[in-house]
């Protein structure tokens, strides 16, 4: 399989039963098509085949893989920029989506699977425009229906294979329909096993229920309770009801509708009223979030047991991890909409699922500044179909409490690349809301600080001076001076350094003697922005001493890593290389946990220039390679005047190779985010960095505190870097020092007097 590409596919948490012929012939039509759609009725097992075909192909794409579900997107107008978060294009700025995905894909050969298109058919043509726009792209759709598109090769999923009547028992056994149905009852119940005794009423369930898999296995998750022969009793007693339903509707689909019915009519009044309450959820939910909505519908008492009810019976199912989490098959989730809008409690229903989804972006919030930043924003990252369908309810049912809700999604929205969405949204929401308020200018400032990374300077400074205004008429002295911050951010984007000593000063000025400390750190850093690119780089220098000083003491991870990286620069700039590797290390480290593509790009580029500042030419040429398609693969824009500065580290690398330099470069392109870092910091990259048993200056700094008897988290803690870099250094450190484990490194610290300093 071609690397990397399992890690970018769903987890597969079930065996995959049967259909290899079906493989055979669907990477037949993948191979001689650029788009394949695979097409069947809810519950036949779509989406779990496609993840085995891509599986079947991955050595045919050697540029990856790109899953992206749509089963949460309900706008079609969403499934491009959902595409484009799914290929790892982020933060596009002023392009239409589509011609982007074409430019970023033209020459990969790559394949996109688009799962769950069957609501989205209006976004069909944009897909053949990506097409289009491309030259080696394949796409796999699944969906109930066709796109209707040019060039599209429809491939129809059938049932699984089922038994003959008059087959031997070898033969049944054998067949797909019986196998996946005793799989899934072992699963169930493990003393499950296919016998003469119950092999024939096995068969015949999976005739009944037509092969289907998603039928089958809520047949299966019943074992437990009913024996196989009681169970074919119960479905021949249904069996009238399976010829009802719409008749536009594949006869298929309505034998899955009535299956699931069926699975609904065995669970108790409390099931199924929890049940519907899970509708309410979009792209799975925590248990706590499922407590909370429990208890506003008076069903709290026994939850769990009524939670587990439902994953007994399929219709609900466990997603692991170390918070219990949970979510529905969509075509489950469907029929568990029809019964929500059934209860008279359910607008209070989404109403209670909005409050939580406020609540926890309000907590989250208090923890964006500490040293839990990553943790809170993967959960909000792992919740974010939850937050957009609390946004959609309270857009159209009460769009200022909507408003509410958006403020603080900004900080996942520009953490995580969504840059489009969260400005789509804030837009549409501050029209709808014009009451001047605090939470306006808090939306304002959002909106600005979001066009701001997306290059849009105009739109931005259009945001700022209304939030401006507004907060002087509110006389809300924080929200003046968040503006007046993103205000110097854009002049000094811009690379008009100048022009921004009166928004410093002024903010300055009104955050003097306030409590507000993130945004008094938030200051200090961009204070040392002004003054570094004002010429005055000493200064600058020191002021980025300061803010990572500050931000450690207060756990501020994020901005810390902002003025880590800006002190890796300024140290570059002023010749102190060892200093600016530290620091650039520790910077990257930091962002990478975090997940902050836009400073990853500016990070990377930085260690281009030191590398060519440090004689590694070739190490330089490579990690601008790797910076450059970091870069272009999120639409980040990186502030001109550093570009500049960057181009002027790197002129005599580029001189000195000559036209290895683009070769280099073209390298460079194709490396990972981890081995672009083991390029920058390896001891042997042009021989830049010492490997005999001489310590750099952090890694004696790191000795020290191992030496004392301090853990490998608690000098990731006390240096403000990652657990990572610390084990690097420590494995160093060793290696160096021919040492194999810390009693040996303690007792040359005492030595060395390293313990004394």
């Amino acid at each position: 399989m071609a690397r990397g590409i399992a890690d970018r596919l769903p987890a597969s948490v079930t065996s995959f039963v049967g259909r290899q012929r079906e493989l055979a012939e669907a990477s037949r039509l993948l191979s001689a098509s650029r788009l394949v759609t695979l097409t069947g009725p809810g519950g036949c097992g779509k989406t779990r085949f496609a993840l085995e075909l891509a599986l079947e192909v991955a050595e045919q794409f050697p540029d990856g893989i790109f899953w992206v579900p749509l089963a949460p997107i309900t706008d079609p107008e969403l499934v491009m920029p959902a595409v484009a978060h799914g290929v790892g294009l982020l933060g596009l700025r002023n392009r239409p989506v589509t011609g982007a995905l074409a430019g970023f894909l033209r020459h990969r050969r790559a394949l996109l699977v688009l799962d769950n298109f069957e609501h989205l058919l209006a976004a069909g043509p944009l897909v053949a425009e990506v097409l289009t726009g491309t030259r080696f792209l394949r796409v796999l759709v699944t969906s109930r229906s066709r796109l209707r598109i040019s060039g599209e090769q429809e491939f129809s999923l059938p049932p699984l294979g089922l038994p003959g009547s008059n087959e031997p028992a070898e033969a049944v056994a054998a067949s797909e329909a019986v196998r996946l149905f005793a799989e899934r009852a072992v699963a169930v119940d493990p003393g499950f096993a296919l016998d003469a005794a119950n092999l024939g009423a096995v068969a015949e369930i999976a005739r009944r229920l037509d092969g289907l898999p998603l039928a089958i296995e809520l047949a299966a998750g019943r074992v437990k309770a009913l024996p196989p022969k009681a169970m074919l009793a119960r479905l021949e007693r249904a069996l009238p009801l399976l010829v009802g339903g719409p008749r536009d509707l594949p006869d298929r689909q309505r034998t899955l509708r009535d299956t699931i019915e069926w699975s609904y009519a065995l669970l108790g009044p409390t099931a199924r009223r929890l049940l519907a309450i899970c509708a309410v959820f979009r792209g799975g939910f925590d248990l706590e979030s499922l407590e909370s909505l429990s208890a506003t519908a008076g069903i709290a008492d026994n939850l769990l047991d009524t939670v587990q009810e439902l994953v007994d019976q399929s219709l609900l199912r466990g997603e692991g991890g170390s918070v219990p989490r949970f979510a529905m098959l969509e075509t489950i989730r469907e029929y568990a909409a029809e019964r929500l809008a059934e209860l008279p409690d359910a607008a209070p229903l989404r109403d209670a699922h909005a409050s939580v989804f406020l609540a926890l972006c309000k907590e989250a919030i208090t923890h964006l500044a500490g040293l839990d930043v990553k943790v809170w924003l993967d959960r909000l990252d792992q919740d974010r179909d939850n937050l957009r369908a609390a946004l959609d309810w309270l857009q159209e049912r009460d769009p200022a409490l909507a408003l509410t809700l958006a403020v603080p999604a900004f900080h996942l929205w520009e953490s995580r690349g969504y840059f489009t969405e969260g400005r789509d949204r804030l837009q549409v929401l501050l029209r709808m809301v014009p009451a001047p308020t605090p939470t306006r200018v808090r939306a304002l400032n959002a909106a600005a600080n979001l066009a701001i990374d997306q290059g849009d300077l105009e739109d931005a400074a259009r945001l700022l001076q209304e939030s401006l205004e507004l907060s002087r008429r509110l006389n809300d002295p924080s929200g003046q001076a968040t503006a007046l911050i993103w205000s110097a951010r854009i002049k000094l984007f811009d690379g008009r350094a100048a022009e921004a000593r009166p928004e410093i000063e002024q903010a300055t000025e009104l955050l003097s003697g306030r409590s507000d400390s993130a945004a008094a750190m938030r200051l200090l850093h961009f204070s040392g922005l002004f003054e570094y690119w004002s010429g005055r780089k000493e200064v600058g220098r020191d002021l980025f001493e300061r803010s990572v000083e500050k931000c450690r003491d207060s756990g501020f991870v994020s901005l810390g890593a902002s003025s880590l990286t800006m002190l890796g620069i300024a140290r570059a700039d002023l010749g102190d290389l060892g200093g600016a590797r530290d620091a650039l290390e520790a910077a990257l480290a930091a962002s990478s946990q975090l997940g902050d593509h836009w400073m990853i790009h500016l990070q990377l580029s930085a260690l281009s220039g030191l590398a060519a500042k440090s004689g590694r030419p070739r190490a330089a040429m490579r990690l601008a390679g790797a910076a450059a398609a970091f870069g272009e693969a999120r639409q980040s824009l990186l502030p001109r005047q550093w570009t500049a500065l960057l181009e002027g580290w790197l002129a005599p690398a580029r001189k000195s190779l000559g036209p290895a330099a683009g070769k280099l470069q073209a390298e460079g392109r194709k490396m990972t985010l981890e081995e672009a870092q083991a390029c920058a910091f390896s001891p042997d990259s042009d021989q830049g960095w010492p490997a005999s048993g001489r310590l750099t200056p952090r890694e004696l700094e790191v000795a020290a505190l191992v030496a004392r008897g301090l853990t490998n988290r608690q000098v990731a803690r006390q240096l403000f870097i990652s657990v990572r870099t610390v084990e690097f250094h420590v494995d160093h450190v060793l290696g160096k020092l021919g040492f194999n484990n810390r009693t040996q490194l303690a007792a040359w610290a005492g030595e060395a007097n390293l313990l004394a300093k």
